[in-house]
Parts: C-alpha cells; structure tokens; sequence
C-alpha cells in the first residue's frame, strides 16, 4: 500500500476497505499500471 493508516482506524475500517478499497484502489491501481507500461512501450 501507499499509505499505511493507524492501527484503531484500519480495524475499524476493514470491513469497508476490503471491499472498497480493493475495488476501487485496486482498479485505478491496475490501470495507472497499465497506462505506465503503454508509455513505455511506445516510448
């Protein structure tokens, strides 16, 4: 991860961040990773 938040608040959070944050986080993390590896092959 990026970022890693404080212990209390991840427990708390866990629920909605598993799914969440693996959807969300995990799409745009893939195609930031897609993007970065078409530029560099054109590149």
């Amino acid at each position: 991860m990026l970022f890693r938040p404080a212990p209390n608040f991840f427990a708390a959070q866990s629920v909605f961040l598993s799914a969440g944050m693996e959807s969300i986080f995990g799409q745009i993390f893939a195609r930031a990773m897609m993007n970065q590896g078409k530029l560099d092959g054109e590149d």
